[in-house]
């Protein structure tokens, strides 16, 4: 197709081919600008191929420039639709920092006030508890004092009474076998070989003779030994001769000899009758 103007004298050839129409309807438009152009600016008309060349070049650059102008619109338009996103997204960053710290600060001062509040509240329990435990002490140590007076009462009394027992049993022995030892230590032990259990063994004709143990008083000197017969009945022991006569004492046995001239005690009489020797000793234990 070719586009003439034949009132001015101006003319360009234009080939349009049918797979872009657009491009080409763009490009007549802007050949047409570029004639309107030049016939404004009362330029000279084109003539010769060379200049519808020169024009066609003119219009293509022209078109060219006028894509990239329309490229940079939109990415112009991109870039500012980006940058109003990040607008509007950095402006509700913004927000929402701001209400976090609001929402840092307001629980600052809760989290301030109740651990004000709690520490006061711990404060005033152990206050409590102070006064508590020094008021439970003091009853504690009055009580300590009256129990330790009462103690103290006891013991005086107890001695006392021990003093008073000591005196009422007391026991003093001047003389010994082995001389006299700590008065503190004086003991008065007594017992009897007992009727069912006394080891009678005969001496001589008429005699029989018993040990006595008497170990458990825990003497350490010869203790002083009293002795008597005791029987059952007809024993005849009060005819008998030697109950009193003490042989042999230690610290852990005496030995006693029987005669009776009336009634012979040896083979078994005596044991029979039920004769024990009945004995108290006095002597010292340190």
């Amino acid at each position: 197709a070719v586009v003439s103007t034949q009132s001015t004298g101006y003319y360009i050839t234009n080939n349009l081919s049918p797979e872009n129409t657009m491009s080409g309807t763009l490009k007549s438009f802007l050949t047409a600008a570029l004639l309107l152009t030049l016939v404004s600016c009362n330029q000279p008309p084109i003539r010769g191929a060379a200049e519808e060349i020169e024009v066609e070049n003119l219009t293509d650059l022209l078109y060219s420039s006028m894509q990239s102008i329309v490229s940079l619109n939109e990415l112009v338009t991109q870039l500012t639709q980006r940058v109003a996103e990040l607008t509007i997204s950095f402006a509700d960053t913004k927000t929402s920092v701001k209400m976090a710290r609001e929402d840092i600060e307001d629980l600052k001062i809760k989290v301030s006030a109740n651990l004000s509040e709690r520490i006061d509240d711990l404060k005033d329990s152990l206050q409590d508890t102070k006064v508590e435990i020094l008021q439970n002490t003091a009853q504690k140590i009055e009580k300590l004092k009256n129990k330790a007076e009462e103690m103290k009462t006891d013991i005086e009394l107890t001695k006392d009474k021990l003093e008073d027992l000591k005196k009422e049993r007391e026991v003093d022995i001047v003389s010994g076998e082995e001389g006299v030892g700590n008065k503190s230590c004086a003991k008065v032990c007594a017992g009897t070989t007992g009727r069912n259990t006394t080891n009678w063994k005969d001496f001589s004709t008429d005699g029989v003779y018993t040990d006595v143990d008497i170990s458990k008083c825990g003497f350490v000197k010869i203790p002083t030994i009293t002795t008597a017969l005791e029987g059952l009945n007809p024993g005849y022991h009060w005819r008998s001769t030697g109950p009193a006569a003490i042989y042999t004492a230690t610290t852990h046995y005496f030995r006693i000899y029987i005669r009776n001239t009336y009634w012979n005690p040896q083979g078994g009489q005596a044991a029979s009758t039920g004769w024990n020797v009945e004995w108290i000793a006095a002597g010292f234990t340190c």
